[in-house]
């Protein structure tokens, strides 16, 4: 499970909504803690995920939406095969 975040000073945000490769996952419509919209992933291990944000400003802040992208990848859990000695 990854903790996935858009943190900062921005004012009069109206929602924020979060995609993985391309499906809506969750939209915020109020920060999750102080000045913060954030949202848990679970990501498959050995694969790269795509994560966009888009971030609808209030109508009074004249701010056109901004939408922001990243690539997130969890490397895949190795398992090493016991070594016997005797």
């Amino acid at each position: 499970m990854t903790n996935l975040s858009f943190a900062g000073k921005l004012h009069a945000i109206a929602y924020v909504t979060f995609k993985v490769n391309g499906r809506a996952i969750k939209t915020l419509r109020k920060p999750t803690s102080k000045d913060t919209f954030a949202v848990r992933v679970n990501l498959r291990a050995g694969s790269a995920q795509h994560i966009t944000m888009h971030v609808v400003f209030a109508a009074a802040s004249k701010t056109p939406a901004k939408t922001f992208h990243q690539s997130v990848a969890r490397c895949a859990a190795v398992h090493i095969a016991p070594r016997f000695t005797g």
